[in-house]
């Protein structure tokens, strides 16, 4: 094979999967043992630039919460990898807060070199609302229009009463596209049918708020 041909194919490759993991609702970090960032995703991205439990710092992954930064600094340390199994890989900052952010730490395997001592940050907000296109929920729930925005409502956080407040309709009018919905989806209660959205194929397209402009890491 050409060359020339193989580094473009190679680069289409890597476009191609970093668009994929752009996509995800999550953030992904790499970084090394002395939290020097190598990679990030856009929602990673996201996070460092625009989340208060980050500070922007030469490139590095720094805590602005010391104790927790220092925890990071151990996790992310070679020794701590033979003894992950008996230890915490698990930081949650702001626990049961309105900004309560979950950072994982998990060693790369070290195949080959170029990743040789590096660790992946898996980074979640789980109560920032999460928001879905009601066209991609009517088609998989196999809902109306009108149904799909009421399921994609109730995925945002909104109540009944200020959906049909929004959509300048009756509460009962509401009630009853719901019913309709919980009906169709197999489900008892609300909270069944947003389990059944979070965790559809359309997981990786639900998507946060975004902050108007984002700092390019890499």
């Amino acid at each position: 094979m050409n060359l020339s041909l193989e580094i473009e194919q190679n680069r289409n490759q890597k476009a191609r999967l970093c668009g994929v993991l752009d996509a995800l609702t999550f953030g992904l970090l790499i970084c090394d043992e002395n939290l020097a960032l190598d990679w990030a995703n856009a929602e990673g991205r996201h996070l460092v630039n625009g989340s208060a439990h980050f500070v922007s710092r030469d490139q590095h992954v720094t805590l602005s919460d010391q104790v927790a930064h220092n925890k990071l600094k151990a996790l992310c340390q070679p020794a701590m990898v033979e003894d992950a199994a008996s230890t915490s890989q698990t930081i949650v900052l702001d626990r049961g807060g309105a900004e309560e952010l979950q950072i994982r730490i998990l060693p790369l395997p070290n195949h080959e070199e170029e990743w040789a001592r590096r660790f992946l940050l898996i980074l979640a907000q789980p109560d920032m609302p999460k928001s879905a296109d009601p066209l991609h929920l009517a088609e998989l729930f196999a809902l109306t229009q009108a149904e799909g925005r009421v399921a994609a409502a109730l995925l945002a956080g909104s109540t009944i009463k200020d959906y049909a407040d929004e959509r300048g309709i009756a509460e009962g009018s509401a009630r009853n596209q719901l019913k309709q919905v919980l009906s169709k989806t197999g489900s008892r209660r609300q909270t069944d049918l947003i389990r059944k959205m979070f965790h559809s194929v359309l997981t990786p397209s639900l998507h946060y708020p975004k902050a108007s402009r984002l700092h390019d890491l890499l």
